[in-house]
C-alpha cells in the first residue's frame, strides 16, 4: 500500500531560495557583462548554478532517505510529495543550463550581444 506525502511550500522555503538565487546570480552577471562588454561573470556564473543544483540535489537524496526510513517503519510506503517533485524537476533544469552556461556562455553571450 502507497501513499502520498505532503510537503506544503512553507516548508521548502531553503529549497526554493537556493532555486532561485542562483538563476538571479545569473542575470545580474549578465547585466554586468553587458554593460562592460565582457563575458566573464556570466560564464562563471554557471559554475554557481551548478554548485547550488549539487547541494539542492543532496538535500533532495537525504528527504527521500528519511522518508523511505519512515516508510519501513509505518508499513506503508510513502511517494515523494508533487511539491518536492517540482523542486527536483527544477533543480535538475538549473543543474543542465549552468553546466551549459559554464561551458559555453562565451559562445552564448558572443552569438547574443
Amino acid at each position: 500500500m502507497t501513499v502520498q506525502a505532503t510537503v506544503p511550500w512553507k516548508d521548502l522555503k531553503l529549497d526554493l531560495t537556493l532555486l532561485i538565487s542562483p538563476m538571479l546570480f545569473m542575470i545580474a552577471a549578465l547585466v554586468c557583462d553587458i554593460a562592460r562588454g565582457y563575458h566573464d561573470y556570466f560564464q562563471r556564473s554557471g559554475a554557481v548554478m551548478v554548485f547550488v543544483a549539487g547541494y539542492l540535489a543532496y538535500r533532495s537524496l537525504n528527504k527521500h532517505w528519511l522518508k523511505a526510513e519512515s516508510s519501513i517503519r509505518r508499513g506503508v510506503w510513502a511517494r515523494t510529495s508533487k511539491n518536492q517533485v517540482i523542486v527536483d524537476r527544477c533543480t535538475l533544469g538549473i543543474s543542465i543550463l549552468g553546466a551549459i552556461v559554464w561551458g559555453y556562455g562565451d559562445k552564448i553571450y558572443k552569438v547574443l550581444f
